[in-house]
């Protein structure tokens, strides 16, 4: 985390201005960018008054319905500072352990704005709604205002969700009839027919089984899977023996990859949980086949869930050199003992090959200590990882992660960034009491005022 601070900067216009600097290795008539998000996580009934125990919102006044409308707004500024102790943290915009209330949504929105105001367009791997929303109303009007936010900052740009555990009501539940639609799916498509991208022609793919694909340019399609189905948290509980395909996604996928390699295509594949041990075996086993199968077709994999920042290499002890490979993005809550976050990837328009990404960040206790956001340039891939080749391609990740097992500077790093440079407030605070004081008494004193304390005299507030 030392290093995060040593590269910080005094304005998002700066970030701005230095991202174009990095992107202009890359400036040509081919390359694209994106946005690559997930589990914003968004809690419209957040409120700055209750804690990580409540999950910081009152159950009982969402399912009275009984919100005061304060909650949605951030306290008058001025009020707020003009009465505020210095010790005593701004809560407004989030805290560590509950999820993102729609101020700091919409600064996140506004940042993406300042630092690419017109992707190509927008994938999305699930979660937009709050965790422990205690009704079907509250979970859907998270999804809604997430997406709808997300549209009106972008007006025009495609977005391209993927259904998260918690865009089902309860979490992970997500019952499956073989001959009607799903009723919540139906609910989400109500929605996400207005905000997102997602053809109309996928509309019984996706009130049915949860999934769908697009056609996001001339030879490139996106494949958008129903991971609820297949994970080990899925609610009701069953069998893959009884349900070898849930709503036949496999075999859709099959014969859309079948349809696209024909096609002389190329495709990008997203979900919310990753192909990892969270997914019942046999589900994993039938999806890496298709990997396999298809690994000349599959220009990316893009999965969330985790929070967390991750690459992952596809192989198993059967085949035995890897075949495939996932990035997953981490998160703009920061539920998890993490930092907020949004990605962007340069892509190349003509065949669709990932180039490179750039990751941005911000310090929530930063925002806690001083009522301000910002998002700072946290690091780009190609030039953390040394990375050479003019694509991030299977060879690449290999290399990459072959770098990590070797370099023990250059896995802290990685290390750091898994989390997004997170570390507890009250530690971090006991290493700057151990810088600033000497003595035990003092230092004890010191950690005993916690992590919104001033920092001692001649020592400048934007240190801590």
């Amino acid at each position: 985390f030392f290093y995060l601070y040593s590269m910080k900067v005094t304005a998002l216009l700066v970030v701005a201005i230095f991202c174009g600097f990095v992107y202009a290795q890359n400036n040509n008539t081919t390359t694209g960018k994106f946005y690559f998000l997930s589990d914003w996580h968004v809690d419209p009934y957040y409120n700055p008054d209750l804690t990580p125990d409540d999950h910081c919102h009152n159950v009982s006044e969402i399912v009275r319905e009984t919100i005061p409308f304060r909650y949605y707004e951030h306290r008058l500024h001025s009020e707020w500072m003009k009465n505020r102790i210095l010790s005593q943290p701004d809560f407004n915009y989030g805290q560590y352990g509950c999820d993102v209330p729609i101020v700091f949504a919409e600064a996140a929105l506004s940042a993406m704005q300042q630092v690419l105001d017109t992707p190509d367009f927008i994938i999305y791997t699930g979660d937009m709604s709050g965790h422990h929303l205690p009704t079907p109303d509250s979970r859907f009007t998270a999804i809604n205002d997430t997406i709808a936010l997300l549209s009106g900052g972008f007006p025009g740009v495609p977005i391209y969700p993927t259904l998260g555990n918690n865009d089902c009501y309860p979490d992970y539940y997500l019952a499956y009839w073989p001959n009607r639609p799903n009723e919540w799916l139906t609910k989400v498509w109500s929605s996400w027919s207005v905000y997102s991208a997602i053809p109309a022609d996928q509309e019984s793919n996706f009130v049915n089984g949860g999934y769908y694909s697009a056609d996001m340019g001339d030879n490139i399609v996106l494949i958008s899977l129903n991971t609820i189905y297949v994970c080990t948290g899925h609610n009701p509980s069953w069998s893959s023996t009884r349900f070898p395909d849930p709503a036949g996604m496999f075999a859709w996928l099959n014969q859309t990859l079948l349809d696209i390699q024909s096609q002389g295509k190329m495709a990008y594949i997203i979900g919310h949980i990753p192909p990892n041990g969270d997914w019942h075996s046999h589900y994993l086993d039938t999806y890496l086949d298709l990997i396999y199968t298809f690994q000349d077709v599959i220009t990316a994999q893009l999965f969330g869930h985790t929070h967390r920042d991750e690459m992952h290499l596809i192989t198993d002890s059967e085949r035995g050199a890897p075949y495939g490979f996932w990035l997953q993005t981490p998160s703009l809550t920061p539920k998890d003992d993490n930092n907020p976050s949004f990605r962007i990837v340069d892509y190349d328009t003509t065949n669709w090959q990932i180039i490179d990404y750039t990751q941005y960040i911000s310090d929530l206790l930063h925002t806690q200590r001083t009522s301000d956001i910002k998002f700072v340039l946290e690091y780009v891939f190609k030039e953390l990882y040394e990375v050479d080749e003019e694509y991030i391609t299977l060879d690449s990740m290999m290399s990459t992660i072959s770098k990590l097992t070797k370099d023990t500077q250059l896995f802290q790093r990685w290390k750091s960034n898994y989390d997004c440079q997170y570390e507890d407030p009250t530690s971090r605070m006991e290493y700057f009491c151990e810088m600033y004081y000497p003595g035990d008494d003092a230092q004890g004193a010191c950690e005993d005022k916690g992590p919104y304390q001033s920092p001692p005299a001649g020592i400048y507030d934007d240190i801590i």
